[in-house]
């Protein structure tokens, strides 16, 4: 009897111990637990991905950037073309507008009736003149329809202007008459054509009038 309870005492004892052993490595294994994990991953790996992503907001960031700043200076570059061609189109056609207003006043002024002056030289009243052609400054003249000669005698003898030849006699177009010195006679040519002329005091002097 004695011995059997040693028995149950001793394996008593040795189930206790069992689980005294199983409890401590429990124990061991929670305290241990928090030793391996965590504090070397977000002391080793978070500040690097933290960086990364520092570093990848600052790259996009300075490429949005430029982008901006690229197109914002293209805006301007288009813009300023814009206003350049404008410029040059605005002034292309004032100069267009000018020009054909100098054509169109050219053209009013050459259509317009004119007066062209002949001179009956000093000394013509002698003869010799005639071998320079030099009778009425200029001798032949060549005029518009519409247009006007008007002689005007600088000589101090009198003289005529009288349509015709000195061969032919008058033609009975135009006469001046007797033209005293510093005196003038003026005539209208409406219609084309050549007409001759010739002083009926002095017969060599002589010139032209061609009318387009």
């Amino acid at each position: 009897m004695a011995s059997i309870d040693k028995a149950a005492i001793g394996i008593a004892v040795a189930i206790t111990a069992i689980f005294l052993v199983i409890a401590a490595g429990m124990d061991a294994a929670q305290n241990a637990a928090p030793t391996i994990s965590k504090p070397v991953i977000s002391k080793t790996i978070e500040p690097e991905v933290q960086a990364e992503s520092t570093n990848v907001d600052t790259d996009l960031i300075a490429r949005q950037n430029a982008a901006e700043k690229a197109a914002a200076e293209a805006a301007a570059e288009k813009a300023a073309a814009e206003a350049a061609a404008e410029k040059a189109a605005a002034e292309a056609a004032a100069e267009k507008a000018a020009a054909e207003a100098a054509a169109e006043k050219a053209a009013a002024e050459a259509a317009a009736p004119k007066t062209v002056i002949v001179d009956i030289p000093v000394g013509t009243a002698v003869p010799g003149c005639e071998e320079t052609d030099e009778c009425f400054l200029p001798p032949h003249i060549t005029i518009n329809a519409g247009d006007t000669v008007e002689w005007a005698n600088i000589d101090t003898a009198a003289h005529t202007v009288t349509g015709g030849t000195p061969a032919d006699g008058p033609s009975g177009v135009f006469d001046s008459s007797l033209l005293m010195g510093s005196g003038s006679y003026a005539f209208t040519f409406d219609e084309a054509g050549s007409y001759d002329y010739f002083c009926m005091v002095h017969p060599w002097m002589v010139g032209s009038v061609s009318v387009n």
